[in-house]
């Protein structure tokens, strides 16, 4: 079986079919595949092992009022459903009013984003979309599209572990 992006993520099919599989006696395994994070980094050029990376599904991150770091990079996933049980095909404007509303709160309204969605085709272009806070509930959203959140500050190192780990010995 074939996927669209990793098949571990937002996938529970191919979980399902993995277990069924298994429990029928066939030999069945995961394997990974490019996903649309693995393309978002080399579209924007970003290295997350530089700053680190936040992620969370846009929903989960409204309703449990998720506080994230801001000195670290945020993707949100699922922002065109937020607050969908089921997929409709019609991107929720309330629910990205909410989003928005909730990062002004946190970066402020003018703080710069990118709505980003991976092009599904080995040569075709992917779509980015740079917007601000407050325009995000307006901005060119699709059933795919994610939300890369840039940090808002810089990160402040801590001295007295800076200190200690340059006087550790191999």
């Amino acid at each position: 079986m074939v996927t669209y992006g990793n098949p571990a993520v937002f996938d529970d099919s191919s979980l399902e079919a993995i277990r069924r599989a298994r429990a029928e006696g066939f030999r069945a395994r995961l394997l990974p595949a490019v996903s649309s994070l693995d393309c978002l980094f080399a579209d924007l050029g970003l290295d997350p092992g530089k700053n680190g990376l936040q992620l969370h599904d846009a929903t989960d991150f409204l309703i449990f009022r998720r506080t994230p770091d801001l000195s670290v990079p945020l993707v949100l996933w699922q922002i065109s459903v937020i607050g969908q049980t089921r997929t409709t095909g019609i991107v929720n404007r309330g629910g990205l009013r909410l989003l928005a509303e909730r990062l002004g709160e946190l970066y402020g309204g003018g703080h710069g984003v990118v709505v980003y969605e991976a092009s599904p085709f080995p040569v075709g272009p992917p779509m980015i979309e740079r917007s601000s806070v407050n325009n995000l509930a307006s901005a060119e959203v699709t059933g795919l599209s994610s939300l890369y959140v840039p940090a808002a500050s810089n990160s402040t190192p801590d001295p007295a572990v800076r200190d200690r780990l340059s006087n550790l010995t191999a």
